[in-house]
């Protein structure tokens, strides 16, 4: 991992409301670009951020890093009111255009961290105590927070748009499900719903989609049950299609799969 240092320019809590904008919040809800990164942390509300012509949902406990390169804008939802975010203004001293895309792969789809909400009220707290050493440990629990984040996992990728729509295709598994049907259950634009998807889990909705129903067929096959009644009962074309499709995940064949469940 590389040692990054972090140097922090100021924190803002900001509300971002339709009905009467803040003075701060007018500059963020408009398309801009800055010389420096931000982190957004929303704690209340839903809606999107938009870089460089593509959005990406924000919930509550999301964040998200935008970079000076960036044009970008906060959306509000539209069944939503307002909403409450920390935005940190910041530089990484000798950073790489490599390290960048490390970040973005990381921060921007919308990364929910419950952390957060601890993390980002002691940031500012240790900011504006205006003492030269607490604000130097604002930066030191802001790149903390970053180096967790990048670290061994501690901190999943999720998105609540991708939860729904697995949640979806576990509870319909036996069905047959579109990427139509799937984008317009979530809400999202279907190609902006793939590319989100597989950013955050690392495959593509109908991969995962056909991993779900091989589970299932796993358990119809350690019971004994026959590939056609199993093609029947998950809704595949045939039993033909049916072993296809298991070998293309497992590797091996439903019947050679059968046989070592009986073993088993």
């Amino acid at each position: 991992m590389k040692h990054i240092d972090i140097n922090m320019n100021n924190i803002d809590f900001i509300k971002i409301s339709k009905a009467q904008p803040q003075y701060r919040a007018q500059s963020i809800i408009y398309p801009h670009r800055h010389h420096e990164m931000e982190m957004h942390f929303i704690t209340q509300g839903h809606g999107a951020m938009e870089v460089n012509g593509e959005l990406f949902p924000l919930t509550e406990n999301s964040f998200i890093i935008t970079f000076p390169e960036d044009i970008h804008r906060l959306i509000t939802a539209k069944d939503c009111s307002f909403m409450l975010q920390y935005i940190i203004f910041f530089d990484i001293v000798d950073n790489s255009a490599e390290f960048n895309d490390v970040l973005r792969n990381h921060f921007q789809c919308g990364t929910k961290n419950s952390n957060g909400s601890i993390v980002f009220p002691e940031v500012e707290r240790l900011w504006n105590s205006g003492n030269k050493l607490l604000m130097a440990a604002a930066e030191y629990r802001l790149t903390a927070f970053i180096l967790t984040a990048l670290g061994a996992g501690n901190i999943a990728i999720t998105n609540p748009y991708v939860e729904k729509a697995q949640n979806y295709m576990r509870n319909h598994v036996s069905n047959k499900l579109s990427l139509h049907e799937l984008s317009r259950y979530v809400g999202l634009e279907k190609s902006y719903f793939c590319r989100l998807f597989k950013q955050v889990s690392g495959e593509t909705p109908m991969r995962f989609f056909m991993q779900q129903k091989i589970e299932l067929s796993k358990e119809l096959l350690a019971t004994g049950q026959r590939n056609s009644d199993i093609a029947s009962a998950i809704d595949f074309a045939d039993e033909f299609h049916f072993s296809r499709c298991f070998k293309s995940i497992t590797g091996i064949s439903p019947r050679r799969y059968r046989q070592s469940a009986s073993i088993a």
